[in-house]
């Protein structure tokens, strides 16, 4: 699974289903994940709890609403 192949994988995160494709965008390596849209608001907060637990943050978070 690397950002330089462009792959797409079938796996869970945080025990929800979620196809992830690797990629890079203006050189920075990224990752896309989609997901069924009831799971979306519980795998957001669980990945932000992940992220913050090692020291990270959302990038572009005032992009996301959520209600």
């Amino acid at each position: 699974f690397s950002v330089e192949s462009e792959t797409v994988v079938m796996t869970r995160i945080a025990l929800v289903s979620c196809m992830v494709l690797s990629c890079r965008e203006a050189g920075v390596p990224v990752y896309r994940i989609w997901c069924i849209p009831s799971y979306g608001v519980y795998l957001w907060e669980n990945l932000l709890q992940i992220v913050a637990e090692l020291g990270g943050d959302a990038v572009g978070v005032e992009c996301v609403e959520m209600s």
